[in-house]
């Protein structure tokens, strides 16, 4: 099974890749999300920020999320470890799903 196209732009994986190196310098516990998240930015077409498709996800971009059992729908923001806050609804890129969800195109 061939997996789908993601998108990275050029400025997310500059930034992704410094967090990366610099968790790894200073000892991350998380080196599995780690090791996931640098696996989808070697994998990700880049593409420059301005030329990014809009419904592409992004840091920092805002996603609609649909729980398929409830149906319920939660609104998220896709960011870095250090503003990641769960009562606001901002999920870090080093969140198992934030991983997922970079890159991906809505729908």
């Amino acid at each position: 099974m061939t997996e789908k196209v993601i998108y990275i732009t050029d400025s997310d994986k500059k930034r992704l890749k410094q967090l990366i190196r610099d968790a790894r310098v200073f000892g991350s516990e998380h080196e599995i999300y780690l090791e996931k998240l640098e696996g989808e930015l070697n994998r990700g077409k880049v593409v420059k920020s301005k030329e990014t498709p809009k419904d592409v996800i992004t840091m920092n971009s805002k996603v609609r999320l649909k729980d398929l059992a409830t149906r319920e729908e939660m609104i998220y923001s896709l960011v870095f470890p250090d503003g990641a806050d769960p009562d606001q609804n901002k999920i870090s890129i080093l969140a198992p799903i934030g991983t997922a969800l970079l890159g991906y195109k809505v729908g």
